[in-house]
């Protein structure tokens, strides 16, 4: 039998200070663009300096694997919120 306790892949820190921010795309769907770009770059600069907090976190407590998710970098695929490119708005 396997020892999987160190390994997380997906983690939620309810004791360490660390955050992720994320925006919804009905939010950024009712921004005009330069206010969803600049809403959606404010996201996606603070969830980027929050990552080496997380990694240094999951590596203290002895976790193995860490998944980053999608919201670190919120809505860039969402087919409603078209960050670059073509629009609607």
């Amino acid at each position: 039998m396997h020892d999987f306790s160190g390994f997380g892949l997906y983690c939620i820190f309810r004791e360490e200070p660390i955050r992720f921010r994320t925006v919804t795309a009905k939010t950024l769907s009712s921004l005009p663009r330069e206010l969803r770009l600049d809403r959606v770059s404010k996201v996606c600069l603070y969830n980027t300096e929050s990552l080496p907090d997380a990694l240094q976190a999951v590596d203290r407590l002895g976790i193995k694997a860490f998944r980053i998710l999608s919201p670190l970098f919120p809505r860039y695929t969402h087919p409603d919120v078209v960050l670059f490119g073509r629009h609607a708005a």
